[in-house]
């Protein structure tokens, strides 16, 4: 029998955790086993396995894989069986992720002692993916566009950048090549932590386009004034740098090399030719030359002419005298009996009468006429029933033979002006093609009808007078971006070739200002008009139209001033608006209307009681003011154009003058100011010393200045040397 079966405690003994001789001695004697010897050591008794598991923290993509390994220590034994609550893994301890996102234990179990275990985590993500912004790009040649990458699913986020044409830097900053043609180019983003994940953009790059710069007349410059023109240059990469080339500007003028601005001023005289160029900031450079003319007057002078001051009268019937306010222009508009349905009262029956008269009395007085071109006679008219029409009906609408898209004969329009030119023959320099197009009331067409009605006028009239001179249609509120937008998309129509701005020699526009915002109409919004207008035109890209004279064909108080010094103070302050702005002609409305605008009139009451006995009537307060600021401006320059805090901001406006003798003079006013029941609220303002005298819109004699300021109100003041 074994001396393990003699001595079953000392199996017990062999099992358990006796690390002292003493105890296992006393085993020994507590049981009597004999043929064991105290002294003599067991076997070393057996120990607790330890597990280690690597990694045990892991991130991965759904499906993806990790090598897990697991260390044993403590037994011979080192084996290990594995598990994971989601996905699978060998027991050569290869993880792979569940196919869906979720938080995995993944464990090793001891071989030696299945209570013995090690965990490691796994976090499962979904796949990991690359986002870019922006996702739609088109670039011209050599721009540049900040590209940003979002990373998700992945610890890492970094990405790196790169891009089939052009460069890009490691923040996503791209610089599209330089290209003479349309390309497709490829921005790529791939992650720093998976290179399989990657996002692309498809980038358009276009060429530049072309530097152009348009054909210019420079204007006139003046000895001893300042001068300023700039050159209308387009297309490119800004920043410009202009250069002259060859020949000689006057002394005292210069070409500005970031501008583009011809100024100065020159005590020279004569006619001047130079070549000059501009680079724009594209790789490479375009460059274009421009040869240009400029002519230096001796005079000293550059005087306004009586041809600005442009007026309408035409409430009167039968002969009468012109005005006593002296005016250079006169305009048809509204003048009964001389419009196209005032004039062919059946088809194809013109009677002239009333025009006759007109020009008659007009040709006495030395004036101009411009003719307006507009109010279809019902029989010929797209719409014979519309009475919503200004001057009867139909009257707004095309001819009937001219379609929408501008195609048809248009020929009642061709026999009347055919009929109205061989009639007039050259007592008529200026006709204008219709009056206020924006305005339903006034045309109710398209503007490929206008166009062709335009061509067909120009044709028809030069055919006959070649020295007449064609406008463009007016339009109104300008004060309104609208407005401007419409004239300059007038203008930009094209039709069997050509445009409508290409019909006209001068483009022609309405001062009207509105203020719906302001209790009384501003006449500096005048200001913001022409900002409209000729930011619209040079919007279009068509540079010739913004070279050729500007005239503002129709403007007055119109309602809402109700005050007889407010309307005074409201046509000065237009007058001397318009003739710093470059307006070569301005036409004020009207002279004897029946309303408030009337600057003459046979009632005190369309006065608005505020005016003077004069030639069968009255000359109102208005009138007073017109006949004075036009003594400060005929035959006299602008030297520094109106200028003063824009509405709806009000303050003082001040414009300077150059009389034709050389003396100095300045024009001031303040639009905080109002006028209420013959008295006029008024500021301090401290003038220059230079000024010793000055004028007021109420009184031709001067008065003198002393104290170093002068009260200035709504109604400008001159102060003179």
């Amino acid at each position: 029998m074994s001396p393990d079966f003699l001595c079953p405690t000392l199996v017990f003994c062999r099992y358990r955790r006796l690390t002292q001789s003493l105890a296992f001695s006393s085993c020994l004697a507590l049981w009597g086993c004999a043929g064991i010897s105290a002294g003599k050591s067991l076997a070393t008794a057996a120990t607790t396995p330890i597990i280690s598991v690597s990694p045990t923290n892991v991130f991965l993509p759904t499906g993806g894989q990790q090598q897990f390994r697991a260390t044993v220590t403590d037994t011979k034994d080192t084996a290990v069986t594995w598990s994971a609550s989601q996905g699978s893994i060998t027991q050569a301890g290869m993880f792979t992720a569940p196919s869906l996102a979720a938080t995995v234990t993944v464990t090793a179990t001891s071989v030696a002692d299945g209570k013995v275990l090690a965990v490691a985590h796994v976090t499962v993500s979904a796949n990991p993916a690359v986002s870019l912004s922006p996702l739609v790009v088109s670039l011209q040649s050599a721009g540049q566009q900040q590209f940003s990458a979002a990373v998700t699913n992945l610890i890492n986020t970094g990405v790196r950048w790169a891009a089939s044409l052009g460069t890009i830097t490691a923040s996503g900053m791209f610089t599209a090549p330089t290209v003479s043609s349309i390309h497709l180019v490829s921005v790529t983003a791939t992650s720093v932590a998976d290179p399989s994940v990657q996002a692309v953009v498809n980038v358009t790059v276009t060429p530049l386009p072309s530097l152009l710069v348009a054909p210019v007349t420079l204007a006139n410059a003046v000895e001893g004034l300042a001068y300023s023109q700039f050159l209308p240059v387009s297309g490119g990469i800004t920043p410009y740098t202009w250069t002259t080339l060859s020949g000689s500007m006057p002394a005292g003028m210069q070409l500005g090399g970031s501008s583009g601005a011809v100024s100065g001023t020159t005590g020279e005289s004569g006619a001047f030719s130079f070549t000059v160029q501009v680079t724009d900031s594209s790789s490479p450079q375009q460059i274009v030359s421009l040869a240009l003319a400029l002519n230096v007057q001796a005079s000293g002078i550059q005087r306004l002419p009586a041809t600005f001051f442009g007026m309408h009268i035409n409430r009167r019937s039968g002969p009468y005298p012109m005005p006593t306010i002296p005016f250079g222009a006169y305009r048809t508009i509204d003048s009964y009996g001389t419009l196209w349905n005032g004039i062919e009262n059946s088809p194809g029956v013109y009677n002239f009468a009333a025009l006759d008269s007109r020009l008659a009395a007009v040709e006495a007085a030395g004036v101009d006429v411009l003719y307006t071109i507009y109010s279809t006679p019902t029989f010929h008219s797209t719409d014979p029933t519309d009475i919503t029409c200004g001057e009867g009906a139909g009257a707004c609408e095309p001819p009937s033979d001219i379609n929408p898209d501008g195609s048809g004969t248009d020929a009642s329009f061709i026999a009347f002006l055919t009929a109205l030119v061989n009639h007039v023959g050259n007592r008529i320099a200026y006709y204008e093609v219709w009056n206020e197009a924006n305005i339903g009331i006034e045309y109710n067409g398209t503007w490929p009808q206008l166009v062709r009605m335009a061509q067909d006028a120009r044709s028809t009239i030069l055919g006959v007078n070649p020295n007449a001179k064609m406008l463009s249609p007016s339009f109104a509120e300008f004060t309104y971006a609208s407005a401007a937008a419409k004239e300059a998309a007038y203008l930009n129509t094209s039709l069997n070739g050509s445009t409508g701005g290409q019909q006209a020699d001068i483009v022609n526009f309405y001062g009207y200002v509105v203020t719906p915002a302001l209790p009384v109409p501003m006449p500096e919004y005048e200001v913001t008009n022409l900002a409209n207008l000729r930011a619209a035109m040079a919007a279009t890209g068509d540079t010739a139209d913004l070279a050729k004279p500007l005239w503002d064909s129709e403007w007055g108080p119109g309602v809402g001033l109700n005050d007889p010094d407010l309307n005074a103070g409201f046509v000065a302050r237009h007058l001397l608006i318009d003739a710093g702005l470059n307006v070569a002609r301005s036409y004020y409305y009207d002279w004897d209307s029946n309303d408030q605008r009337a600057l003459w009139s046979n009632t005190l009451t369309d006065c608005l009681n505020g005016g003077t006995p004069n030639a069968d009537g009255f000359l109102c307060d208005s009138g007073s003011a017109f006949q004075q600021t036009e003594s400060w401006l005929l035959g006299n320059t602008v030297v520094q154009p109106c200028s003063g805090p824009l509405p709806p901001a009000a303050g003082v406006w001040t414009c300077s003058l150059l009389t034709a003798n050389g003396t100095q003079t300045l024009a001031v006013w303040d639009t905080s100011q109002t006028c209420a029941a013959g008295s006029c609220t008024s500021s301090v303002y401290r003038y220059d010393p230079r000024y010793t005298q000055y004028f007021t819109l109420s009184n031709a004699a001067r008065a003198p200045l002393s104290s170093g300021t002068i009260l200035i109100g709504a109604k400008p003041i001159l102060l003179t040397q």
